[in-house]
């Protein structure tokens, strides 16, 4: 939209003293809100267009007039915020609406942001709902003011960390109805939860450093400034200034655009807010018909028994929103109130890998037309995660001579099926020779690398199959070099009335498994007189120490005691003269890491204890994971006798 700076207005404020108290005095925020005016009217705004309303320290009293020039000064108070941003906005035209505010601000238990007034004290913490002001300048009451630029230079702490005591008082602007046209760009300092940084010694606030360095870089005569350059500029000083430990503060942003009928946020941030209300902006995320296309696709979609733990992984980074309801259109009405729509396309993404093949396609027709190019390469790569094929490589002892009878089934997905099953008792080389088509046939298409599950009697659970040779055309390497590798033992695998309770464990695993949990993880010797498998409860990844040799005497009992207790994965090293003590590797290796991960935690510690430098005892030398998912359970083969044809 075209704009001259003659039919731009703005209101700027900055409020560096409170009624609460001098603990709450800030140096910069009235400077700054002067500072932006001292930039508007260099680049032509008229003074009168702008009204700076201002509570400084006494001890800014002079810079503040110096800075402010020809704009005249007034008193950030209740009654001239109030007036400036209601009647004397609701009397003007602009081109271009700018509107600044510098100070205190919280995020509030009901997901709305609020901004400080200088009145605010210890009894009446008097604030304005920023939520409520951005709603009400898109409605109708501010038709006359198409473009607007909001810029917020605020804390937005959660106030259940402040400690208060008491909730805070409500005010809100009035709204009236959404009007076409349109388009408000919003800044904000800092995300949910972060305090936005005030240096003392140059009396600003960081952002408002940054945004006013970007302003006064873009080009003379080009008004409106560009959201989208002051955005990208603001977020690259402060990636510098992350690196460098100045401020761990990350901007946010809002895009506000209508047309037509309806409007709809665009959402680009990149840094993911920890929590969110979305309706902290007072919109819901996609408009009207990018819902109802994708509310037409879900109505034919089954719900997924782990409709739960879809929405749970959608929303793992996002605190502040309910549990998941019931039904999937009302999981994605809540997610539509976030903050940013990366969790609602994340949660599509997870639907449409449990969905059927024609309902996964419309879901993703529906994401390309709806989300933005950016997130899509991001979007991709998560389907290429949940899609990841996993082989199940079931190797048994053969009654036909020596050599083993084996059968391989893929599972992508939800979907499995078989891909192999040997007719004639097979060679580890033989076995390895398959697998490496596989890979090689992977490889190919640029695809994610497999994993590989061995399903093995007891006998051989202790086989180094992540050393079975891998040929791929590049030298001498094995299937370990390229893919994480585990094995569960056959014998151990629960019947059919354990299924229930193994699917429940193992959902805590996927549920839980992101992030480090004490409680989720032991470490024991392999011979435990008393095992108190009913205090193992929580426990997801048992580490076993004490095998000191290849044999499986007393690895059979501390699986079946483990096993019989519900615990999915399981830890060891094969015998390892070298290593003294296998208990603190085996604690190095699970405290502090992501469960859900360890399959290819695993991979690379195997890789790194094949470095020439790496010592004898590396943990990552000889190191076993069972991985016991039961959601690939082929069927039972069952070995029969060969019918042998003509007479007796």
């Amino acid at each position: 939209m075209t704009s001259t700076t003659e039919k731009t207005h703005a209101v700027l404020i900055g409020i560096e003293t409170y009624a609460i108290g001098a603990d709450w005095d800030l140096t910069g925020p009235a400077l700054d809100a002067c500072r932006v005016g001292h930039w508007l009217v260099d680049r032509g705004v008229p003074p009168a267009n702008i009204t700076l309303l201002v509570a400084p320290l006494r001890a800014n009293d002079a810079e503040v007039q110096r800075l402010a020039g020809e704009v005249g000064v007034r008193p950030a108070d209740h009654t001239a915020i109030r007036e400036a941003l209601t009647t004397s906005l609701y009397y003007a035209k602009s081109d271009l609406l700018v509107i600044y505010w510098g100070g205190h601000g919280v995020f509030n238990v009901d997901g709305s942001r609020r901004l400080f007034y200088a009145e605010a004290s210890r009894r009446d913490k008097r604030n304005i709902d920023l939520t409520s002001l951005l709603t009400a300048l898109r409605s109708n009451l501010y038709a006359s003011h198409p473009c607007q630029l909001i810029l917020v230079d605020a804390c937005t702490t959660l106030v259940g960390t402040r400690n208060w005591g008491a909730s805070l008082p409500v005010e809100r602007l009035a709204a009236g109805e959404p009007t076409a046209g349109q388009v408000q760009n919003t800044l904000l300092a800092a995300g949910v939860g972060q305090i936005a940084v005030n240096d003392t010694v140059q009396r600003t606030g960081l952002f408002s450093n940054v945004a006013l360095g970007a302003l006064a870089a873009m080009p003379n005569g080009e008004w409106p400034p560009d959201p989208i350059r002051l955005r990208d500029s603001v977020n690259t000083e402060f990636q510098n200034l992350r690196e460098r430990g100045r401020t761990n503060q990350v901007p946010t942003h809002v895009w506000f655009q209508s047309g037509g009928e309806e409007g709809h946020l665009l959402f680009t941030t990149r840094v993911e807010e920890t929590r969110a209300s979305a309706a902290a902006v007072g919109q819901l995320l996609l408009t009207a018909r990018q819902a109802a296309r994708l509310h037409a696709v879900l109505d034919g979609l089954a719900v997924p028994e782990s409709l739960a733990l879809l929405y749970e992984d959608a929303t793992r980074k996002v605190l502040g929103l309910p549990r998941c309801p019931d039904d999937i259109w009302a999981a994605v009405e809540v997610l539509r109130t976030a903050h940013s729509a990366r969790p609602l396309f994340e949660f599509v993404v997870r639907l449409a890998d449990k969905a059927d093949p024609a309902t996964r396609q419309q879901l993703w027709t529906w994401l390309r037309h709806t989300a933005p190019p950016e997130d899509l390469h991001e979007l991709a790569t998560l389907n290429s995660m949940l899609r990841r094929t996993t082989f199940l490589i079931r190797v048994n002892e053969t009654m036909l001579g020596p050599g083993y009878d084996v059968t391989i089934w893929s599972y992508s997905g939800g979907e499995g099926c078989q891909v192999l099953a040997s007719d004639t008792p097979m060679t580890w080389r033989q076995v390895a020779a398959h697998l490496s088509d596989i890979l090689r046939d992977i490889a190919d298409i640029g695809g994610l690398v497999p994993v590989f599950e061995f399903e093995l009697p007891l006998s051989l659970v202790q086989h180094p199959v992540e050393t079975l040779p891998a040929d791929l055309g590049d030298g001498k390497h094995t299937i370990g070099d390229y893919c994480p590798v585990v094995v569960r033992p056959t014998e151990q695998l629960v019947g059919a009335a354990d299924l229930e309770s193994w699917h429940q464990r193992w959902r805590q695993l996927q549920s839980d498994g992101d992030r480090y949990r004490d409680q989720s993880v032991i470490v024991l010797p392999a011979v435990v007189r008393d095992r108190p498998s009913e205090q193992w409860q929580d426990v997801l990844c048992a580490g076993i120490y004490g095998l000191r040799d290849q044999s499986t005497g007393l690895l059979g009992p501390a699986l079946a005691a483990t096993t019989a207790a519900g615990i999915p994965a399981l830890l060891w090293h094969r015998g390892t003269p070298a290593r003294a003590d296998d208990e603190s590797a085996l604690s190095g290796i699970l405290r502090g890491h992501a469960l859900r991960n360890l399959p290819d935690l695993i991979h690379q510690l195997r890789r790194n204890a094949q470095h020439p430098q790496a010592p004898l005892d590396h943990p990552g030398r000889s190191v076993v994971l069972l991985w016991h998912d039961p959601n690939h359970l082929p069927p039972t083969t069952r070995w029969t006798a060969p019918i042998r044809e003509g007479t007796r």
